[in-house]
C-alpha cells in the first residue's frame, strides 16, 4: 500500500501537461485509467478539477488549489520516508528549528561543517517562523531552534543569545539614504510623504 493516492500522481501529471492522453503516455498507463481517478477524486472533492476543451484540459479554480494539496501530499510522503530511514540509519539525530533565512543558508552550512567532525550525526531542519520555532522545542518536537524574537519566551531555556540590529532598505535617492541612523517615526513620516516607485538597493 502506498503511502499516499495514486490518483495525485494520475492529477499532477494532467495539470502539468495539459492532455489526459499525454500524461498517460508520460505515467505509462492507459488513457482510460487517467480518466476514472481524475473523475473519481473530482466526485470525492465535489467539483470540476479541469475544464475539457477541444485541444486539452485547463485547471479550474478548484484544480488548482487540489494541484498544492497534491504536491505536498506527495512531498509529505517522501519526506516521511527519508526520515524514517535516517533515523534507523543514524548514530544520533538532532531536530534544528529555525526562522526563515536562518534555516534556509545559515544552518545547512554549519550542519555540514559538524557532520564533517561527526559522521554519525544526522539533522532533521524544520524552517517556519520566528514564534513557532520556539514552539517547536516547547512542545519536544525540536532539540533546539535558531530564531529571533523581541520577547524573551517561558518554557524554554536560552544557550545563547546575541543582539541583532534592525536595518532600513531604501530606494536609490530615497531622503533616508546615506544616514547612519534613524528612528521608526522617521521612517514612517518619510514613506507616508513618499510617492515613488518601489526600486530598492541594499
Amino acid at each position: 500500500m502506498g503511502l499516499y493516492d495514486p490518483a495525485l500522481r494520475y492529477f499532477l501529471a494532467v495539470y502539468e501537461v495539459g492532455s489526459v492522453n499525454a500524461a498517460a503516455r508520460r505515467l505509462f498507463v492507459a488513457g482510460s485509467a487517467v480518466s476514472r481517478q481524475i473523475a473519481r477524486l473530482e466526485k470525492e472533492v465535489g467539483a470540476p478539477l479541469f475544464e475539457r476543451r477541444p485541444t486539452g484540459v485547463v485547471p479550474t479554480e478548484a484544480g488548482r488549489a487540489f494541484a498544492g494539496y497534491a504536491r505536498r501530499a506527495i512531498q509529505d510522503a517522501g519526506h516521511l520516508v527519508d526520515e524514517i530511514h535516517s533515523r534507523r540509519g543514524a548514530d544520533t539525530l538532532i531536530s534544528l528549528a529555525a526562522a526563515h533565512g536562518i534555516g534556509h543558508s545559515f544552518l545547512p552550512r554549519v550542519a555540514a561543517d559538524y557532520r564533517a567532525v561527526h559522521p554519525g550525526v544526522r539533522f532533521e531542519l524544520h524552517v517556519t517562523g520566528p514564534v513557532a520555532a520556539t514552539q517547536l522545542v516547547r512542545d519536544g518536537a525540536a532539540d533546539v531552534a535558531v530564531t529571533f524574537n523581541i520577547a524573551i519566551e517561558r518554557g524554554v531555556r536560552i544557550l545563547h543569545s546575541v543582539p541583532a540590529p534592525l536595518r532600513a532598505v531604501v530606494r536609490p535617492g530615497h531622503p533616508l539614504s546615506g544616514r547612519e541612523g534613524v528612528t521608526l517615526a522617521e521612517g514612517a513620516s518619510v514613506s507616508a510623504r513618499s510617492e515613488s516607485a518601489p526600486e530598492y538597493q541594499s
